[in-house]
């Protein structure tokens, strides 16, 4: 009998209990979604042409990043490749592109990124051979933040 009181006192206590986040103005949780297009051309070249450490980079403007989005909140990135002519597929940031050429001679990666802070999110393109005299396509990324 008193394992079964105990039972039921210890069932009411964690039924009744509940978990709140202070921090939070509210406790619904709110959402952002946003496409950014980069056309080639938009993309800005970081160091020197074929050098060591050289990578592509485009940065946009973004009010719903705000310093709480940022230090409370959850942000993730996507990539839209082409999976065939018809349809197109997300992919979580960083997303890698391995390639060769056809001769198989050489090979190398392509690695999509991006980093974000209060009122701006940036996106990167970086080649790990470094041959940067070649700028990225047009790219199209999704970004997801909630709150």
């Amino acid at each position: 009998m008193q394992k079964l009181l105990l039972f039921l006192c210890m069932s009411l206590l964690f039924v009744g209990c509940e978990v709140t986040n202070e921090n939070e103005p509210d406790n619904n949780p709110s959402w952002a979604v946003r496409t950014y297009s980069i056309k080639s051309n938009q993309w800005t070249h970081v160091g020197q042409v074929n050098a060591p450490g050289s990578y592509y980079m485009c940065e946009f403007n973004e009010n719903a990043l705000t310093p709480f989005v940022c230090n409370s909140g959850i942000v993730v990135g996507y990539i839209y490749t082409k999976v065939s002519s018809t349809s197109v597929a997300q992919n979580p940031l960083p997303y890698i592109i391995y390639d060769m050429t056809d001769d198989a001679q050489q090979s190398w990666s392509i690695k999509y990124s991006f980093d974000y802070m209060p009122g701006s999110i940036a996106f990167y393109c970086h080649y790990n051979d470094f041959i940067t005299e070649y700028t990225p396509g047009d790219c199209e990324f999704r970004v997801t933040m909630i709150w």
